[in-house]
């Protein structure tokens, strides 16, 4: 071995190193960095073609547009946090209750307690636990459930019994129900 490199050229040496360094550089972006440049070429393209149509519908909207849009994000934020999402804490347990005797008195349901519990943390939300207790009819406390659980979201029902209530009112369903909320809406 040691023979052959005596007789090869130091040109020779130099120009097979040059070779395989630029054959290695070749074969990493043809099978590395081609794909990648191409796409980000391309996303760059998609990305300033986006603003230049935003900048133009920009230009082209006019009041009445922005006041129709905010109306439909206030309600789509409505439908996905509650009507309460916006009320302050000390305002949110009359609400809640309110909202519970109004449901009660639509579905023929006996509201017969409402106890608010200590506000906890859970990840990033405030959870306010609120202990219920209903009396009526099986199907008059379905209704009524699915209504709490509609306009008052988001709240789940976390623990609850059923009970006969031992009267001609049907059941009893003591529960408790957690709202849950963004600090930030507080």
């Amino acid at each position: 071995m040691f023979d052959f490199l005596e007789q090869v050229q130091p040109r020779m040496i130099l120009t097979a190193m040059l070779a395989v360094c630029a054959l290695t550089g070749l074969a990493s972006y043809l099978y590395v960095f081609k794909a990648p440049l191409a796409e980000y070429a391309q996303l760059r393209g998609i990305h300033t073609q986006a603003i230049a149509d935003i900048e133009s519908e920009q230009r082209g909207v006019d009041t009445d547009q922005i006041g129709s849009m905010e109306t439909a994000i206030s309600k789509l934020r409505e439908q996905l946090y509650g009507k309460g999402a916006r009320l302050p804490p000390s305002q949110m347990v009359s609400y809640i209750i309110g909202q519970l005797d109004r449901l009660s008195g639509r579905h023929r349901v006996q509201l017969v307690s409402v106890k608010p519990g200590s506000t906890s943390r859970v990840l990033s939300f405030e959870e306010v636990p609120f202990d219920v207790e209903v009396s009526g009819a099986y199907f008059d406390l379905f209704s009524w459930l699915q209504d709490a659980e509609a306009e008052l979201r988001p709240m789940v029902v976390k623990q609850f019994q059923i009970a006969d209530a031992g009267t001609e009112k049907g059941l009893t369903i003591k529960m408790r129900v957690v709202s849950y909320r963004s600090p930030r809406a507080s």
